[in-house]
């Protein structure tokens, strides 16, 4: 089994949404617009979380729907990286050289949640003042 097989299967496995796109192999969450990217070099593989397109207007949804966004994204987060240390760990045993850069897009989704959170609660503290006129 090549590496891009490899990693595609563990993908799949995981119930992520398996594409390829330039050199990279993605994992798409089904629950949010995010995604594991893992792109195989030369000189080994580098893994990624990355925010989506759409992922603004998914949490959006969410928090006027009344769910728990930051609970989703957490549990959404937590299994990415899992997935992430299981195919680094695999490709490691093969021989490959991974660096996993988890960190970055984990922060920009936080901060797209953040924001939406913010936005909501000045949306609701206008509300408020609008009933109590």
């Amino acid at each position: 089994m090549s590496l891009g097989e490899l990693i595609r299967s563990m993908l799949s496995e995981a119930d992520l949404i398996v594409r390829a796109q330039r050199g990279k192999i993605l994992g798409i969450h089904r629950e949010l617009p995010i995604l594991l990217s893992v792109s195989l070099r030369k000189n080994g593989a580098l893994i990624r979380i990355e925010a989506m397109e759409g992922l603004r207007s998914a949490l959006d949804e969410l928090i006027s729907l009344g769910e728990d966004a930051k609970s989703i994204v957490d549990d959404v987060l937590a299994e990415l990286r899992d997935i992430a240390i299981d195919i680094k760990n695999s490709l490691e045993a093969r021989g490959v050289n991974v660096s996993l850069e988890l960190r970055s897009g984990e922060s920009d989704v936080r901060e797209v949640l953040e924001e939406i959170i913010e936005e909501y609660g000045e949306l609701i503290g206008e509300e408020e003042l609008f009933e109590e006129e």
